[in-house]
């Protein structure tokens, strides 16, 4: 699967409705064959309708069967050295950085490709108007949350992030219709994340996720979900992956608010810049000048 396309449909293979699902493993099965198909053949192998291609083509990034069926015959008209993704022991210090740029790139392209723009609108809309947010996660995914919750402080949004269990049932007990809840998880399954955004949930709070399943849990309870990508690929580094995809939609989001929010968000975020550029000036100051005075012990 030396091909970047083949590479990509077969991380986003999990995420596909069935139909989807079943035209992306005809192709995987022979990505050779599949470039020699029409739509029409394609979409007659595999069961399913040409709609159902085209929308497979598009999650891609492809407006037309064609652009993407050219852009496959391309890559695997010539021999590609297969970069295998997964971290050995025998991997140089090189190596390793090319597998993590790798890594990044298809996970970012993927959750980005897959991504709804008018989910993401109104999320945006929803956390721009909303009373108070409330920012729920554990493990890995706490990483995410509190990048979107300092851009939500950058915006001057009334933001909290609880890290702690029995704290995040509480502030949720404490929710109001205005509120939003949003709830971060990997696997979308963490019994005390699900059982929190239940608890908030019956207050009328609005409840957001994201998460890197689309069938967990979590989402179901969600009124509206994001989502980073499903599969990793890598055995080492273990949930990189989920993480890095999870950061690009919480960029996209921060975007699509400032873009919606402005005017009103313009004054926070530069009062926020100016803060962080004038603490970062005095510590260069601080650092660069000792002969200054201040407490150097």
């Amino acid at each position: 699967m030396g091909s970047y396309l083949a590479r990509r449909l077969a991380l986003l293979l999990k995420e596909l409705p069935p139909a989807e699902k079943a035209v992306a493993e005809l192709i995987l099965a022979d990505v050779g064959k599949s470039v020699s198909l029409s739509i029409s053949e394609l979409a007659r192998l595999a069961r399913t309708s040409k709609t159902t291609v085209l929308r497979l083509c598009q999650r891609l990034g492809f407006s037309s069967f064609k652009d993407f069926r050219l852009a496959l015959a391309r890559e695997s008209s010539y021999s590609l050295e297969s970069l295998n993704l997964c971290i050995t022991e025998e991997d140089d210090i090189p190596t390793l950085v090319a597998k993590v740029r790798q890594l990044h790139t298809e996970a970012i392209n993927t959750a980005l490709s897959s991504v709804d723009p008018k989910v993401l609108e109104q999320v945006a809309k929803l956390l721009l108007k909303a009373r108070y947010i409330r920012l729920f996660a554990s493990g890995g995914a706490a990483v995410t949350a509190l990048d979107a919750h300092h851009k939500l402080i950058r915006m001057g949004l009334p933001s909290y992030l609880s890290l702690d269990q029995r704290e995040q049932k509480m502030l949720a007990g404490l929710s109001e219709p205005n509120d939003v809840v949003w709830g971060f998880s990997f696997s979308g399954a963490s019994i005390s994340i699900l059982e929190a955004l239940k608890i908030a949930r019956a207050t009328g709070a609005t409840i957001v996720s994201l998460t890197n399943n689309r069938n967990s849990p979590i989402a179901r309870i969600s009124h509206y979900s994001l989502f980073g990508v499903t599969n990793y690929l890598s055995h080492f580094t273990g949930t990189i992956e989920f993480r890095i995809s999870q950061l690009s939609i919480v960029d996209s989001l921060f975007l699509t608010m400032i873009k919606i929010g402005l005017p009103e968000v313009y004054s926070p975020l530069q009062k926020t810049q100016e803060i962080i550029e004038a603490d970062l000036y005095r510590r260069n100051k601080h650092n660069s000048n000792p002969e200054e005075g201040g407490d150097h012990g």
